[in-house]
């Protein structure tokens, strides 16, 4: 479902830029299995290593096309409306193997679309950049071109600094931009999220979405026992924060998955705390939930544990970070 497309066009696109140019690429050929995500991934990682000021984020998004790019996008375009669409991103992207989560909310007359990076423990700049840049590049894409060239998003958070060539995101969004943000989001407003898709076909949808459950059956080879963990546990909070449950939804036992996390150098417990960190940020962030609220959803039993856990993953306590984005 993710074709190498993805990667082909990064590659073209470091080929007519000056200072990434000469950076060793991944071949495309080889006897073992093919992962487009995991080179797409590693080449991502090059090019913020050789130029932390890139702007080719930016430049690929502009260059996403929904209407033709993979089989992935097919399965949106030919949702009913684009809040089918959005429920088919936030349930099948993570079959593509890609770092970023996304999650859609609505409320008050917006929705709004969070990007989290619940696989890994830390996560640079840099590729956090290239993620935000191109996934809601993606995103204006989508609408724009299916429902009308005029829609603009509202306004758009990004959990880092303003790059050298910050000014550019304005000529590609057309909107509000703040930089330093907690979260990465970008808002709409709701009065498209129901709008039909010209471009729907209940038939071919049909069958895209059972090429996509096929493909998934080969492509989790290629997925980490790690990766696949961390994403039920972002589906499906708080239930899958109890073992069992959360075994059970990968078909393994509670021992055999704390066997195979243990050979990848993880645990049960890890796991949880990176998704819980992430899921924290959109229940305060993007669904502007209060402390006890947001502590049953991560599933904690007492908010005591709650508020311990928060002040070790962001030094502040709940309390102080609620205000601080009062203040924004």
């Amino acid at each position: 479902m993710f074709s190498d497309v993805y990667f082909r066009l990064l590659v073209e696109l470091m080929e007519q830029d000056d200072k990434i140019s000469s950076i060793p690429k991944p071949s495309l050929s080889s006897g073992v299995a093919f992962s487009p995500a995991q080179y797409f991934s590693e080449l991502i990682d090059f090019i913020y290593q050789c130029d932390p000021d890139s702007q080719l984020g930016l430049n690929f998004g502009n260059h996403l096309s929904p209407m033709n790019v993979c089989d992935f996008s097919r399965l949106l375009t030919t949702s009913d409306s684009i809040r089918s669409g959005l429920d088919i991103m936030i349930h099948y992207y993570h079959m593509l193997g890609l770092k970023p989560f996304p999650s859609v909310h609505q409320s008050f007359g917006t929705f709004s679309v969070a990007i989290t990076f619940p696989y890994e423990e830390s996560y640079h700049e840099g590729c956090r950049r290239f993620a935000a840049e191109t996934f809601y590049s993606y995103a204006v894409n989508y609408i724009r071109e299916i429902v009308h060239p005029d829609i603009n998003p509202k306004r758009i958070f990004l959990d880092y600094s303003k790059p050298t060539y910050g000014d550019d995101y304005l000529k590609t969004f057309k909107c509000p931009v703040e930089f330093d943000a907690p979260l990465s989001m970008i808002e709409f407003s709701d009065h498209i999220i129901d709008t039909p898709l010209p471009t729907a076909n209940p038939a071919l949808h049909k069958v895209y979405l059972n090429k996509a459950k096929d493909s998934w059956q080969t492509l989790k080879r290629l997925q980490s026992t790690r990766y696949r963990t961390i994403t039920q546990l972002m589906l499906n909070a708080p239930a899958c924060f109890n073992s069992q449950v959360l075994a059970d939804s990968l078909n393994i036992s509670v021992r055999g998955l704390q066997k195979r996390l243990s050979s990848e150098g993880s645990s049960v417990s890890f796991v949880t705390q990176l998704a819980r960190r992430e899921l924290t940020k959109t229940c305060m962030i993007q669904k502007g939930l209060d402390t006890e609220d947001t502590a049953k959803c991560l599933g904690f039993q007492t908010l005591p544990s709650f508020r311990k856990f928060f002040k070790h993953q962001f030094g502040v306590s709940p309390a102080s970070f609620l205000r601080a984005l009062h203040e924004l």
